[in-house]
């Protein structure tokens, strides 16, 4: 019998669904963490499982903001979350281990896009092939 409620799906299946590695969750009351729970894995390689002790590095404020404005021109048909970001960026960017894959925004914004910020984020230079000689600490 239905009861007009939404079905609860359980974490495992959400993950499994959206390819997710690990989730770590905890719910704050009156600025007390009341609840903690993790389930997957922190690190895929060594088969680590995620813990309520595995440290997670927040990311900036910045970042939501770029993204709004990426999909208002998105919305706006300015640009497609397809597009290949090197047209964005004006130089090519490509895994070197998969050159023929286009890197498209979408990839950026999913953090599917191969490139990590090992060696800084702060300038355009450490994903740019002609201004980095170690791109593929990058990649």
């Amino acid at each position: 019998m239905a009861t007009g409620r939404p079905v609860m799906r359980q974490p495992g299946e959400i993950m499994q669904q959206h390819h997710v590695m690990g989730l770590s969750v905890a719910v704050v009351k009156k600025k007390k963490i009341i609840y903690t729970h993790s389930i997957g894995l922190k690190d895929a390689a060594t088969k680590t499982p995620m813990t309520n002790d595995c440290l997670f590095r927040i990311a900036s404020i910045s970042k939501s903001f770029s993204a709004t404005s990426i999909l208002q021109l998105v919305e706006a048909k300015k640009l497609s979350l397809d597009d290949d970001i090197s047209d964005l960026l004006g130089f090519k960017v490509r895994n070197p281990k998969y050159p023929e894959a286009v890197i498209t925004i979408r990839l950026a914004l999913s953090h599917q896009s191969s490139v990590n910020d090992s060696q800084g984020y702060f300038t355009l230079d450490a994903i740019n092939p002609s201004k980095n000689c170690d791109l593929d600490k990058m990649l």
